[in-house]
């Protein structure tokens, strides 16, 4: 049987909305995919995980900087319901030892919801940086190192990959419990985390969604996410 994936979606004004590559990423690499609405509540929260065997955090607008006690100064698009859903989820997922993959805001969430900070915006704070903040995410714009010894590497087997780019916010201070297993090569920039004590836990800065029919490397993340679900 394929492994049910829940995915968390945005919102807007009519429901719920989410762009199709996450769910057809997932559904390619062998899952069946489950979009989560955006329901708050403790109750819903439980029941989810117990339908699901993986989490997908998507990316989306920025994270209310409450949860990491800062003053808002640059962060925009806040959707403090979403926050509450998704903070609230990865931290039962990693309880109850879910895999779960972040991508993009999903990245920093999990960073966010286990302590870490973020820089509101790149530009702002980190001198000689790169427009990480692209209007197209279909193509590649910069290289990524990625540490040896990291789930990371085990699944791509590189050191260095490019990557797309759709974002203006990053991880400053890193969760207590994660690491670093990946940086932009130019500027430092953090482009992914993970938990190597849990059976999945990874969150990439990059939009691995948008490129994975066509990189297979992209597409490699996916597969060991759905295959971790078993």
């Amino acid at each position: 049987m394929k492994p049910v994936i829940g995915i968390t979606c945005a919102s807007d004004e009519m429901g719920i909305n989410l762009k199709r590559f996450y769910y057809n990423a997932v559904y390619h690499a062998g899952g069946l995919p489950l979009l989560i609405p955006l329901i708050a509540e403790d109750e819903y929260i439980e029941d989810v995980l117990n339908k699901v065997d993986g989490l997908v955090i998507t990316g989306g607008g920025d994270i209310n900087p409450k949860w990491y006690s800062e003053n808002n100064d640059f962060s925009c698009e806040i959707c403090n319901e979403r926050d509450s859903l998704e903070i609230s989820l990865a931290k039962k997922a990693l309880n109850i030892d879910m895999p779960i993959l972040g991508i993009c805001r999903g990245h920093q969430v999990l960073n966010v919801a286990f302590g870490g900070s973020l820089y509101q915006d790149i530009e702002k704070y980190i001198s000689n940086a790169l427009d990480h903040r692209r209007s197209s995410i279909e193509e590649f714009h910069h290289e990524v190192e990625i540490e040896k010894d990291t789930l990371l590497y085990e699944i791509t087997g590189k050191t260095n990959i490019f990557v797309n780019t759709y974002h203006h916010q990053s991880v400053k201070k890193v969760a207590e419990g994660f690491s670093v297993s990946a940086r932009s090569k130019a500027d430092g920039v953090v482009e992914a985390i993970e938990k190597r004590d849990k059976k999945f836990v990874l969150g990439v800065q990059w939009h691995p969604e948008r490129m994975y029919h066509y990189c297979e490397i992209n597409q490699k993340i996916f597969n060991a996410f759905v295959k971790s679900c078993l």
